[in-house]
């Protein structure tokens, strides 16, 4: 899913982030379900998405997206929240106007990323 991040402080743009969720209990049992987006290792605001249907044995089976930052699979709580929302949520405290907007499918993690209640793992409100 997407967040895009700004505030009313000056030069600050709309920033676009991309958060790869862990697959769920369902998904890890299942045999067929394959990891088909994955962030770039040297690059972390490049993540590619690949047909899984297909061997990816040329370049139009592989896609490449840049973002302002892309989070994988194991990334923390703590460090999406650094990286998204501090700057935005300091501003606001700053008297500045500020916006978190959150984008995704059913199912890909929102609210676990902004809502979570697990003890160590909280999300990001």
């Amino acid at each position: 899913f997407f967040f895009a991040c700004m505030s009313g402080k000056q030069h600050k743009t709309v920033r676009v982030f991309l958060r790869i969720r862990p697959p769920v209990k369902q998904e890890l049992e299942r045999k067929d379900v394959l990891d088909c987006i994955s962030v770039l290792p040297h690059d972390a605001t490049t993540c590619i998405v690949a047909n899984p249907k297909k061997k990816q044995e040329s370049e139009d089976d592989v896609k490449e997206y840049k973002f302002h930052h892309c989070f994988d699979q194991d990334s923390a709580q703590d460090d999406v929240y650094e990286r998204i929302a501090r700057d935005t949520v300091d501003d606001v405290f700053q008297g500045y106007h500020g916006l978190i907007f959150v984008y995704g499918q059913t199912g890909t993690g929102k609210t676990y990323t902004l809502c979570c209640q697990e003890e160590g793992n909280e999300g990001i409100l």
